[in-house]
């Protein structure tokens, strides 16, 4: 992976990971509410 789309993918997961701590859900609501793997949440 190029250092550019590292650094997107990781940018996109900071802000998910914010909105995730913001939203008062636990990681399972949140992840089922968005369709997202608790797997790739922790990865």
């Amino acid at each position: 992976m190029s250092d550019l789309k590292h650094d997107v993918v990781v940018e996109r997961w900071a802000m998910l990971i914010k909105e995730r701590m913001e939203s008062g859900m636990t990681v399972k609501e949140w992840c089922h509410d968005r369709n997202i793997k608790e797997s790739q949440y922790y990865y």
